[in-house]
């Protein structure tokens, strides 16, 4: 098995432009034409525009801030950043985190724990004279990992509190429906966590896009691919997803191929 060139804290989102070939190829990959899904061998471009998590909550925003929508993984309809609670799944009062936010659908360890800022700290990373790692030190020290953490394809309003369950947990199929968030159609079990069908799709095109956008941080573990591929063929995309694809586009100035 051919090894993996270790990714790089400094790199930018864009992996080098359009003829620059990632590690262990000899010769570019395809681009996939506007339109076409990617195929074996294609490279998916990263935000030719990235933006740091906070300019990209912001910016993403915009395009929820007319009409009604709804959250990611307990499907409850908000507007004007309002969650209409007499009508969701989710039980009222069984949590002070029931604000909106914004998830990650690929968590922040997936990409981040790949990198050494995350894993190993950095010599910026030090408080009182005590040095620190993770999350912190890397949205500190490693422009890669701010510019893979704002990448908007991956970020969806959800429920504070079923974000907070979900944390880092890998996605899954679960065996029976064990719910903890009243009727919410979200299961969390043995580090593993099932959303609800209606989203699987858009949750896989996130994930499919981060590992073909960030080869390097070798994104998709096991037999992932193969699932989120059955979840992306089942739920198909509509065209409010298409819309926010187009949106994306147009913000960050790169599409999710899988949302054509």
């Amino acid at each position: 098995m051919a090894c993996r060139q270790a990714p790089s804290d400094n790199s930018s989102g864009n992996f080098g432009g359009k003829t620059r070939a990632p590690p262990g190829q000899t010769t570019p990959p395809r681009v996939p034409s506007e339109g076409s899904r990617p195929g074996p061998g294609d490279r998916v471009e990263a935000p030719a525009r990235p933006l740091f998590f906070a300019a990209a909550k912001t910016q993403l925003r915009k395009f929820y801030d007319e009409g009604t929508w709804h959250t990611l993984y307990a499907g409850c309809s908000f507007s004007a950043w309002q969650v209409d609670w007499a009508r969701c799944c989710y039980p009222q009062g069984a949590s002070t985190r029931i604000g909106l936010e914004w998830e990650h659908a690929v968590p922040a360890a997936r990409f981040g724990g790949k990198l050494a800022a995350w894993r190993d700290g950095a010599p910026s990373c030090q408080r009182r004279g005590k040095p620190y790692r993770g999350r912190r030190c890397a949205r500190k020290a490693s422009p890669r990992f701010r510019s893979v953490e704002g990448d908007m394809h991956n970020l969806f309003p959800a429920i504070g509190a079923l974000n907070q369950a979900r944390g880092a947990n890998a996605m899954a199929i679960l065996e029976g429906e064990e719910r903890a968030f009243g009727s919410c159609d979200f299961e969390v079990a043995a580090g593993r966590v099932e959303p609800r069908a209606e989203v699987r799709g858009e949750i896989a095109r996130a994930y499919l896009y981060l590992d073909a956008a960030y080869p390097d941080l070798a994104i998709l573990e096991g037999d992932e691919h193969a699932m989120f591929e059955d979840w992306h063929r089942a739920d198909a995309p509509d065209d409010v997803e298409r819309r926010r694809n187009e949106f994306i586009r147009i913000a960050q100035g790169n599409r999710n191929p899988w949302i054509e």
